[in-house]
C-alpha cells in the first residue's frame, strides 16, 4: 500500500490504470475505496484516489490534537503534493460531495494543475453546509459524547432525523455508518469541522476556473441538494450541469449513469483532457 510523507503524516494512497490522470476524491466520512468504486469500470484513466487525513488508513494528525490536519484548505494542500509527487503536473480533478470541494478548492488554488473537473453531488457552497449537512455535524457530537452504538441508537431515534430521511432508509444509513468508520470513531470533531468549513472564499471566484468542468446532482438527497450542484456548474466559466438517476433511491441507475456521463466528458474534451505530465 503506497504512502507518501505531508508535514509529517503518512498519506495513503493508490493509482491504477493508463491514460489521462484522473485524481477521484472521497466524501467526508468515507475513503479511497469510495472513489474507487464510483470510477472501477473506467479502464482509460490513470486513477488517482488518497485517504485525506481523519479518513481510511490515514490517521487524523501528525503528532497530536494541535497538529490536526483538516479542512478543505490543507486536504487541498495534500492532494498537490501528491500529484507532485507522482511527477503529475496537471489532472482532471474531482470528487464525491466533499472531495467536490477539494477539487475546487485545488482549481482556484493552483489553476495550471486542473485540467478539467467532474464533480459529483457537491454539498458545499462559499459557506458552511448547513442545515442540510446539520445531521452529519450531530453525529459527530454524538459521537464525542458516547459509545457509537448508542449514537447511532439516538441519532436514529431523532424525530427530525427520521422526517428528514422519510422514504429514503438508505440516506438515512449512509449517515449512520460514519459511526462505524474507525477513524471518525476516533476523531468526532472532524464531522462538524468539515461542515463548518468551505472550500471557497466566494461563488464569483468560481468564474476564474477556465477548464471544461461538469457537475452532477441528483433528487432524493438531503445531504447534496441538487441545486448546490446547479449553482455550481452555473458560476464555473466553462460548467455544464447534468441529473443523474437519484443515488438513494437507484443506485444501479445513478452509477451507470455517472459513468456514461463521464465517459461523454472524456469524449467531448478528448483533447483539452490529455497532456503529457
Amino acid at each position: 500500500m503506497p504512502v507518501f510523507m505531508f508535514e509529517g503524516l503518512s498519506v495513503h494512497y493508490d493509482v491504477s490504470g493508463e491514460g489521462p490522470a484522473v485524481l477521484f476524491l472521497h466524501g467526508l466520512a468515507a475513503e479511497r475505496g469510495q472513489a474507487q468504486q464510483t470510477l472501477a469500470s473506467e479502464q482509460n484513466i490513470q486513477l488517482i484516489t488518497l485517504d485525506m487525513p481523519g479518513h481510511g488508513d490515514t490517521h487524523a494528525n501528525a503528532g497530536g490534537p494541535s497538529s490536526d490536519l483538516i479542512g478543505f484548505e490543507t486536504y487541498s494542500r495534500i492532494a498537490r503534493s501528491l500529484l507532485s509527487h507522482l511527477n503529475i503536473e496537471r489532472a482532471i480533478l474531482g470528487g464525491i460531495s466533499m472531495g467536490s470541494g477539494i477539487a475546487l478548492h485545488m482549481a482556484l488554488a493552483q489553476p495550471k494543475c486542473a485540467l478539467g473537473l467532474f464533480l459529483v453531488r457537491p454539498a458545499w457552497l462559499a459557506e458552511p453546509a448547513r442545515p442540510h449537512l446539520n445531521v452529519i455535524a450531530q453525529l459527530g457530537q454524538l459521537l464525542a459524547e458516547t459509545t457509537p452504538e448508542k449514537a447511532v441508537e439516538a441519532l436514529a431515534a431523532d424525530a427530525d432525523f427520521q422526517e428528514l430521511f422519510s422514504g429514503i432508509p438508505t440516506a438515512a444509513e449512509s449517515v449512520l455508518n460514519a459511526a462505524r468508520h474507525r477513524q471518525i470513531t476516533r476523531n468526532p470533531h472532524i464531522l462538524a469541522a468539515l461542515v463548518d468549513d468551505q472550500p471557497f472564499g466566494r461563488l464569483e471566484d468560481l468564474a476564474g476556473i477556465n477548464c471544461p468542468s461538469l457537475v452532477l446532482g441528483n433528487n432524493a438527497d438531503p445531504l447534496h441538494p441538487s441545486r448546490i450542484a446547479r449553482v455550481i456548474a452555473g458560476s464555473l466559466q466553462m460548467g455544464r450541469y447534468a441529473h443523474l438517476p437519484p443515488r438513494y433511491l437507484e443506485a444501479e441507475a445513478h452509477g451507470s449513469a455517472l459513468l456514461t456521463h463521464f465517459h461523454s466528458f472524456l469524449s467531448t474534451h478528448s483533447t483539452a483532457l490529455t497532456v503529457s505530465s
